[in-house]
């Protein structure tokens, strides 16, 4: 499975890498740090999967949940970010997130749910 990082900081980013480098089927094919850049990359990348942050300096990650999905409805996403509250989890979940992870307290239940996809669950598109 094919994955891109949606994330403003590099140290995310590369912990996210690190993470993802030691789960099966899954590894990192593209990585950016604002929305504008991100969109353009998936885009042309057509990754299976997005992990990105709410807080980007142009633009919240929420609003680009719809234009991802615009590009290739299969994408799968997932929201990392310190702003995880319920509003907010309420709002990607509905935008289309399959789900929404607290950088600060969920990192084990992030890893559980990668260590969950697999090329074998998503066959065809994998």
């Amino acid at each position: 499975m094919r994955v891109f990082l949606l994330d403003d900081s590099t140290l995310i980013r590369d912990s996210l890498k690190r993470l993802l480098g030691e789960l099966p089927d899954l590894a990192v094919c593209g990585e950016a740090g604002t929305l504008e850049e991100g969109v353009a990359r998936i885009k042309a990348l057509r990754p299976n999967l997005v992990i990105l942050d709410i807080a980007l300096p142009d633009g919240s990650g929420l609003d680009v949940i719809a234009r991802i999905k615009a590009i290739d409805s299969r994408i799968l996403i997932l929201v990392f970010s310190d702003l995880a509250y319920p509003q907010y989890r309420r709002r990607a979940l509905k935008l289309g997130a399959s789900a929404i992870f607290d950088k600060g307290k969920e990192i084990s239940s992030l890893e559980t749910f990668l260590r969950s996809l697999g090329a074998e669950r998503y066959g065809a598109y994998a």
